[in-house]
């Protein structure tokens, strides 16, 4: 079962996927936001800050620029769209899962899933 909420997340508009098993338990809550290309990097690191503040420091990062894109330049919301710059920031805590993604289209992403049963965990990765 899907329940699509709509919204505003640091000024944005913003859509929220929530997605259950049969029994009615949660099993993940993706968040889109549409902030624009002008908007889109800012806002990705803003969340970064926000999460890194409530759950620690990431787990992994991912950020990935090819040439003629470096981190910290001004242009590289150019890349996102190209696929040239790809970037992901992901917290894996002790009982859930939580990854920041930002899309060519420059839509901000966030996956949040819970803890999954033993069996189901060693397939995730």
């Amino acid at each position: 079962d899907v329940k699509l909420y709509q919204g505003t997340l640091l000024g944005d508009t913003t859509l929220v996927f929530a997605t259950f098993d049969t029994t009615a338990k949660l099993r993940q809550i993706v968040t889109l936001m549409k902030p624009g290309a002008l908007n889109s990097l800012e806002r990705y690191r803003m969340l970064v800050d926000l999460l890194s503040k409530k759950y620690g420091r990431a787990s992994v990062v991912a950020e990935h620029y090819a040439a003629p894109y470096k981190p910290g330049d001004p242009g590289a919301v150019g890349g996102i769209k190209t696929g040239a710059v790809r970037l992901a920031t992901t917290w894996k805590l002790d009982t859930e899962l939580i990854t920041l993604t930002i899309g060519r289209t420059y839509d901000v992403v966030v996956s949040y899933e819970p803890a999954t049963p033993p069996e189901r965990a060693e397939r995730l990765f």
